[in-house]
């Protein structure tokens, strides 16, 4: 019995391969939210794209993230509230413009992404394990 085609994955699958992959989908977005620190969706967007400003070296103020996130700008204002209440973020302005607010993730943001994607590469481990 097949089931559907999944665009990553090579070939169509069983409905045991189905059921495993989906198993992995929802573990995932349970851990996700579940997370401390990272408990909504918005929080994971602002999450991945400060962290990829870290490794890049750009500066987001509150326009730039909303673009980059796709986020309204009110909502984002709301999930930044949110985040720097429990310390995941921190506002600075740069040494070439100082009337703006740059926004930054810390370490405690940080560590709980890492953690997620440790999680995840795992389950692909698992999955990958019981799938060939």
């Amino acid at each position: 019995m097949t089931i559907k085609k999944f665009k990553w994955y090579d070939g169509d699958s069983t409905a045991e391969e189905h059921i495993l992959l989906s198993g992995f989908g929802e573990a995932i977005l349970k851990f996700q939210t579940e997370s401390p620190d990272l408990g909504n969706h918005n929080q994971y967007v602002v999450a991945i794209v400060l962290f990829n400003s870290q490794i890049t070296g750009d500066e987001y103020d509150i326009s730039a993230l909303s673009a980059q996130t796709g986020l309204q700008r009110s909502s984002l204002k709301i999930t930044l509230k949110r985040m720097n209440k429990k310390k995941l973020i921190e506002y600075y302005t740069s040494r070439t413009d100082n009337r703006k607010k740059y926004i930054r993730g810390t370490k405690v943001l940080f560590n709980q992404y890492l953690n997620l994607l440790d999680t995840t590469k795992k389950g692909i481990k698992l999955i990958n394990k019981k799938l060939y």
